[in-house]
């Protein structure tokens, strides 16, 4: 069973309209795929070994001994402050992931956040590298709204329930039970609130699944970790909506956003049209290279073929100030991409100084 595959199976059948996380890091991961990586390359999060639900402590883990979270209402969301955030200004309605681990693996330093319209919000966090490990380290923590955990009826794999203080999780394994010098994968998920589902995973690491679940455990309702939305759509083509949002870098100066647009729903299954922003120069940018086109007042250039919206994939790219590109692609025609990209609200003024801290 390919990896597509097995996070079809563990993904399916999700409640309401939980956010698809698969599909946000799939998409992140290929707008990168030419320029800078984030080491993402779709979601390989569900090849778990689960060894044992009797979590043992480990060197590995460093904490500041907070309580976990507890079964019980929902907490109301805490509105971070300007002290808290350095010089990061969360303006009023900005989504807020309010759950956050009081232990994380030794070296994790946060490397992204998402948000979609639907309420899905998500946190990434660096690990070091493991030497035989087949791609990154990482730990993922996924907040979605959602009535119950998904069905696994169907899936083919291990399913080991668990325990997340009081509350009834589910472990996942896809089949491999050994770390194999390779640095193993896990998944734990939960309702941590009623409406509130919280996917927490490891990738790469040693014990996998019992990391996973000493982390889960570890979780607590008060963040105040804020998604601030520092560039938005205006106009978009008629079958398309504003959709993800998804910051990360290593350094709170050195950083890349990616905005994606969402379908109506008699447009599924088409094309959809995306927004990088970040400080690589584009090489498809140069001059001679594609059809000088002029960007939000500047010179920028276009690639494609000018034909009918869902005829042909172009870009446009275009140099913002402070050394940054902006680059919009996608299955419509030029005049169309000139327009996302004239239309869009871009403030380069938002700082992201969470960008490599723990």
């Amino acid at each position: 069973m390919s990896t597509e595959e097995m996070i079809k199976h563990a993904f399916e059948k999700q409640a309401g309209r939980a956010g698809d996380h698969r599909r946000v890091l799939a998409e992140v991961a290929r707008r990168t795929s030419s320029r800078r990586r984030i080491g993402i390359g779709g979601i390989s999060l569900l090849t778990a070994g689960v060894a044992a639900v009797v979590v043992t402590p480990f060197v590995l883990f460093t904490g500041d001994g907070g309580q976990p979270v507890t079964t019980g209402p929902a907490a109301t969301p805490p509105q971070p402050s300007v002290a808290a955030t350095e010089t990061e200004t969360v303006p009023p309605g900005t989504p807020v992931m309010k759950y956050q681990p009081s232990q994380l693996p030794d070296g994790a330093t946060e490397s992204q956040r998402m948000s979609q319209p639907d309420g899905t919000l998500m946190r990434i966090w660096k690990l070091p590298s493991q030497p035989a490990a087949k791609g990154e380290s990482r730990v993922t923590l996924t907040l979605q709204k959602a009535t119950k955990l998904p069905d696994r009826t169907n899936f083919p794999g291990d399913i080991t329930p668990v325990d997340i203080n009081g509350v009834p999780g589910q472990l996942v394994d896809v089949g491999g039970k050994k770390d194999e010098g390779q640095g193993g994968q896990g998944l734990v998920e939960w309702m941590a609130a009623p409406g509130e589902r919280l996917t927490l995973a490891v990738d790469f690491v040693p014990n996998a699944s019992e990391v996973v679940v000493q982390i889960a455990r570890s979780i607590r309702p008060d963040g105040n970790a804020a998604i601030v939305r520092s560039a938005g759509f205006g106009w978009l083509p008629e079958t398309m909506k504003e959709g993800l949002f998804s910051v990360w870098g290593t350094t709170p100066t050195d950083y890349s956003l990616l905005l994606d647009t969402d379908l109506a729903p008699q447009a599924r299954g088409q094309k959809r049209v995306t927004a990088q922003i970040d400080r690589d120069k584009p090489g498809s940018a140069t001059a001679g290279n594609g059809t000088p086109v002029t960007v939000r007042g500047k010179q920028g250039v276009f690639i494609g073929a000018s034909g009918t919206a869902g005829s042909e994939h172009g870009e446009v790219w275009v140099e913002l100030t402070g050394g940054l590109w902006l680059e919009v692609s996608g299955p419509v025609s030029q005049a169309d991409l000139v327009k996302v990209a004239d239309t869009m609200t871009i403030n380069l003024d938002v700082k992201f100084p969470w960008i490599g801290k723990r």
